[in-house]
């Protein structure tokens, strides 16, 4: 029986389909792109489960942190060059934006962007904002550095300790140093701290640095004799070493008390204005105050610079990088301290007179009688 033509056409179409079929399934699974894998901040190697892998949404806000940065190295350059407040009110918008993103997302993008090496000045001085955050930063990395600790504390602390180990600029080591002060899993150990703070110390070719300024604020966060010794033997710039001594023994006098006592190599009159410092209302310091009076190898000069001061209570204020800002002295503490001072001095005068000093204590106990009769 002769077969239709067409019956031929559809069998020959149905054994093409067939035989490309066989060919297609023997020549296995298509290769599919993976996505690379990831190396965190410690540098050990992951490879993420594909469950793990970011979503394109994750990916594109990534994309986006990274543009953001280079589109501020470019304006950073361009003519006309932008203003200082241009440029603050720009960083300012460009972190405000940020924080809305995902805190580990943004942290991951932060910590790539650092570790790319790539910077940008903005002629902007360091400046400590409201909760140690910045309102000044230098360069974008130090933009950066910021951003980084208030998205992720603790990305933030892993990133520190290897910076910290290289960096070359003052004012990040400072945004790096307080990632290792903030309480939680980042927190380094007094030790580690004070090695840090020595090591800050040694670089004479920091001290211009508005950084290294609020750095010396680490000795009164960490508060021991130890950090006070630090400061006490530092061969730095005079201001700011009172600076921060002050600012140490007005928080701690007890331990700036002991360091002092360890510490014999002393300017006289640096020590002078930092006895004046002790808290006459405590007994135990205000015995440290009479012994130091009545020690033979204090010069009348020395004691005249500590009874015009004492009892000293002056204080800075302002946002500061590390810990709270220095606390304002209570009223009834000061009321408390000057009628023991007052009492104190009268005892100095009625004993057998301390020689070269007289006028000193007679201006002294009327100061103290005004301010204890106001009180009253």
């Amino acid at each position: 029986m002769k077969v239709p033509s067409s019956l031929w056409s559809w069998a020959l179409l149905a054994a093409a389909i067939f035989i490309a079929a066989r060919y297609l399934s023997s020549s296995g699974p298509a290769v599919q792109k993976s996505e690379p894998s990831r190396v965190p901040l410690d540098g050990n190697f992951v490879s993420p489960a594909r469950s793990e892998q970011p979503s394109l949404a994750t990916r594109t806000a990534g994309k986006m942190i990274e543009a953001d940065l280079k589109e501020l190295l470019l304006w950073l350059i361009t003519e006309p060059k932008p203003s200082q407040d241009e440029i603050h009110a720009r960083l300012l918008a460009t972190r405000s934006t940020w924080s809305e993103m995902d805190p580990n997302l943004l942290a991951q993008t932060i910590g790539r962007l650092l570790e790319s090496g790539r910077d940008g000045a903005t002629g902007m001085k360091f400046k400590v904002g409201p909760h140690g955050l910045l309102d000044g930063w230098p360069s974008l990395r130090v933009f950066l550095l910021d951003a980084l600790a208030a998205a992720d504390p603790e990305t933030s602390a892993a990133v520190a300790k290897e910076l910290l180990d290289h960096t070359t600029s003052p004012d990040e080591y400072a945004v790096a140093l307080r990632a290792l002060t903030r309480e939680g899993p980042g927190e380094a150990g007094e030790g580690e701290l004070l090695d840090r703070f020595r090591f800050l110390l040694g670089k004479q070719e920091w001290q211009a640095s508005g950084g290294f300024a609020e750095t010396l604020d680490l000795a009164r966060t960490i508060g021991t004799t130890d950090a006070a010794g630090q400061l006490l033997r530092w061969d730095g710039n005079p201001a700011l070493k009172s600076m921060a001594l002050h600012e140490f023994a007005a928080e701690h006098p007890v331990e700036m008390l002991e360091s002092l006592r360890s510490e014999a190599t002393v300017d006289p009159v640096l020590r002078a204005h930092l006895m004046a410092r002790l808290e006459p209302e405590n007994p135990d310091q205000l015995a440290a105050i009479n012994q130091y009076l009545h020690d033979p190898e204090r010069t009348p000069e020395d004691a005249s610079v500590f009874l015009k001061s004492f009892p000293l209570r002056s204080a800075t204020t302002g946002h500061r990088l590390y810990a709270a800002s220095p606390a304002p002295y209570q009223l009834e503490k000061i009321a408390a301290g000057d009628r023991a001072a007052l009492t104190l001095v009268n005892e100095w005068i009625a004993s057998p007179p301390l020689p070269g000093i007289q006028p000193e204590l007679s201006a002294l106990q009327n100061r103290l009688t005004q301010w204890v009769e106001q009180t009253q």
